[in-house]
Formats: structure tokens, C-alpha cells, sequence
């Protein structure tokens, strides 16, 4: 049915306010729609325009220096780089926003979405006549956080939906959790695993059993009213 890939992506920024926060960090990759693997990578930091707008607690977060920082490319020479990136993996010749990779996060619906809305309005990569960006599927996304809280939502070994918290749960050691998190290639890699995982339960639970029912029928399940 659905031949476009998959971009999983996080920005680690300067701060939490969507509106006008600058990103700091890039990482993404591309997860092949037939065989969810993997395919391609792309990883930067950048330059914030504004040092004094980065708030300290944001750098504590994301362990990244105002030196680090300072060395960094500018963001309207990576941006416009990463966009090409996300391009290559457009599976239509014209490469309008519906052949555009879907885009994949953990909490990024209400956080790493809205703030690539505002950096691709600002570097030209916006469809006028649907009024949204250009570079990733504006109909389908997939927050992987909100996908595992229906899976976690009744476990009490689980105390909330944060991807360190899900990570540990599922056996990640908290040595490797607490050295990596909070690095943007760190989390889009976890965050592709656990999707994968998700994706590939899909498939198994709707392709047909032994019996050549499926496991979960969707086909006329709400037949005669039930």
C-alpha cells in the first residue's frame, strides 16, 4: 500500500520553546520501507545564531559546549544539506512533500516536528499550496513514544514514556544508556529500533496464520454491528 521510506530524526536544541529554539545537533537516518534496515545516515552539529538564546540547562541536557558549538557550520549551510539528504530518499520524480520519507521520532509530534516546520519555512522548503513543509510526509508520522505507551500504558514496571526509561525496561544496560542519551544519532538509533520492533509486530499480527485467518482481522471485524 505504502512504498514511501522512513526518516527517523532528532534535533537536540537550545532550549525547549518550539516557537524560536535553535538546533544544535541533527542526527537521522533512513529505514528502508521493505527491509527496515538501516540505509543511510546523517549526523551534524550547528552553529546557533544566537549564543545567548542557549540556555545552560539545555547544554546540560544534551552534554554539548559553547566551544563545540562554536566550531560547529552554520545552520544555513547544514540545513539546506540536511534537506538534501532527506531528498535523495523522495520516491517521487518530482519530489513533492507525498513521496517524502515519514517522518519517525520519540515525542517529536509536539517537539521535533513543529520545529522543522519553522527551518524549512525559513529555508524555502515549504509547499505554498498545502501550507506545510516540503521535505517529509505531512499526512503520516510515527511517534514511536506514543505507539509504546499503548503497549506500556498498564505495565506499573514502567514509571512514564521517556526513551531512557523505555530503553532500560528492554534491557539496553544503564551504563550504555546513561554514556550515550541525549546525543541526537544516539536516540534516532534506539528510537529506529524500537520502531522497527513496532513495525514488524504490525506485519506479524496481520499476515495470515496457519489456518489462513489472520492473527488480528481487521477485514469486516466491526461486520453485523459487533
Amino acid at each position: 500500500m505504502d512504498y514511501r521510506h522512513f526518516c527517523c530524526f532528532d534535533f537536540e536544541t537550545g532550549g525547549t520553546d518550539t516557537s524560536k529554539c535553535e538546533i544544535l545537533q541533527i542526527g537521522a537516518c533512513i529505514l528502508n520501507r521493505n527491509s527496515l534496515k538501516i540505509v543511510d545516515k546523517f549526523e551534524t552539529l550547528m552553529k546557533p545564531e544566537d549564543f545567548d538564546a542557549v540556555e545552560d540547562g539545555a547544554l546540560r541536557v544534551n552534554g554539548l559546549t559553547r566551544e563545540q558549538l562554536a566550531d560547529a557550520p552554520e545552520a544555513s549551510v547544514m540545513f539546506p544539506l540536511f534537506a538534501k539528504w532527506i531528498q535523495k530518499h523522495n520516491i517521487n520524480k518530482t519530489k513533492n512533500s507525498f513521496g517524502a520519507p515519514i517522518p519517525v521520532t520519540w515525542g517529536g509530534d509536539k517537539f521535533d516536528m513543529p520545529i522543522m516546520d519553522r527551518y524549512c519555512l525559513k529555508y524555502g522548503y515549504w509547499d505554498k499550496k498545502w501550507c506545510n513543509q516540503s521535505l517529509l510526509n505531512p499526512v503520516f508520522t510515527m511517534d514511536v513514544m506514543k505507539h509504546i505507551w499503548s503497549w506500556i500504558r498498564n505495565n506499573k514496571d514502567v514509571k512514564n514514556c521517556k526513551l531512557v526509561t523505555v530503553l532500560e525496561y528492554m534491557g539496553v544496560p544503564k551504563e550504555d544508556i546513561e554514556a550515550g542519551a541525549h546525543d541526537a544519532m544516539w536516540d534516532v538509533e534506539w528510537t529506529a529500533k524500537i520502531a522497527v520492533k513496532l513495525l514488524k509486530l504490525g506485519n506479524y499480527l496481520t499476515t495470515l496464520n496457519d489456518d489462513g485467518n489472520r492473527r488480528l482481522e481487521i477485514e469486516n471485524c466491526f461486520k453485523g454491528g459487533k
